[in-house]
C-alpha cells in the first residue's frame, strides 16, 4: 500500500507539472530500485513467495530474504556525469535500420522465458498503466510484448532481420550454451556478413529451486562478424 501511494504521488506530481521529465525519471529510478530491493516475489518475479511471515529458513532452506521485511524507502541515487545519450524503448527489428554507427553490440534473450513474463511487476510499475491483472499470480496481458528472439520457430528469421537492417561495421553478439539456437547455429547466421570470431567464457550459475539451487556451468559466447555497411 505504501508503494502504491509513493508511485501514485510521483506520477500526480508530473502530471500537475511540480516536477520536470529529469525529477520524474529520477524518482521514478529510485522507486524502482527501491521496490525491487524488498520484493517478496522470486527474483523473476513470477509469483509471490509462499512463506510470508516465517523466518528466514527452515531446514536448512532459505525460504524468505531478510530484506522482504524492511521498510520501503526512496533512497537518493548517486549522478553519474555522461555524455549526451538517447535512449529508445522500442521492438529492436522496427528501429535498427534507421542507424548508421560504427559499433553495434546486441544481447537478446537467449531462451523460451519471456522477459515480459518474469518482469511483469517492474514493467506496470514504470508505466504506471493499471492494465487489468488474472490468474492467480496477477498478470496482465503481454501478447504484445512477446519477443520472437524467444520463441523456436521465430528466432531464426528474427537473428536474419536483424543482421540485414543493422547499419554497423562492427557487430557483436552476446549468446549462451543453454540458448534456442546453437553455437555453430549462430555462427551460420552471422557468416553471410564476414568472417565470424567467437569467444567462450565459463560461468556458474545456480539452477532452479529457491532456496535448493545448486551451481551449474555454462558457455557464455560473444560473437564478432565485420559488415559492409551501405
Amino acid at each position: 500500500m505504501r508503494m502504491d501511494a509513493v508511485r501514485e504521488a510521483i506520477n500526480q506530481l508530473y502530471v500537475s507539472r511540480m516536477l520536470n521529465e529529469d525529477e520524474y525519471n529520477y524518482l521514478l529510478a529510485s522507486f524502482l530500485l527501491s521496490a525491487d530491493r524488498i520484493a517478496n516475489t522470486l527474483g523473476q518475479y513470477d509469483a509471490f513467495l509462499k512463506h510470508i511471515g516465517s523466518s528466514t529458513h527452515k531446514a536448512g532452506r532459505h525460504i524468505v530474504d531478510l530484506r522482504v521485511y524492511s521498510s520501503f524507502l526512496l533512497r537518493p541515487l548517486e549522478l553519474v556525469t555522461a555524455s549526451e545519450l538517447i535512449i529508445y524503448n522500442k521492438n529492436i527489428l522496427d528501429c535498427v535500420g534507421k542507424f548508421k554507427c560504427h559499433t553495434a553490440y546486441f544481447d537478446p534473450p537467449y531462451n523460451t522465458r519471456q522477459y515480459c513474463d518474469n518482469y511483469h511487476v517492474l514493467e506496470n510499475l514504470s508505466c504506471w498503466d493499471k492494465p487489468a491483472l488474472f490468474g492467480k499470480t496477477k498478470k496482465f496481458n503481454r501478447t504484445m510484448l512477446k519477443s520472437r528472439f524467444s520463441q523456436r520457430r521465430q528466432v531464426k528469421r528474427a537473428f536474419q532481420e536483424l543482421f540485414d537492417r543493422v547499419r554497423s561495421r562492427h557487430i557483436f553478439l552476446s549468446y549462451n550454451s543453454e540458448g534456442i539456437l546453437s553455437k555453430d547455429e549462430v555462427i551460420d547466421l552471422l557468416s553471410p556478413y564476414g568472417p565470424v570470431t567467437n569467444w567462450q567464457i565459463p560461468y556458474s550459475v545456480f539452477g532452479k529451486g529457491a532456496g535448493v539451487s545448486k551451481k551449474r556451468q555454462v558457455w557464455e559466447y560473444l560473437f564478432y562478424v565485420p559488415k559492409n555497411v551501405k
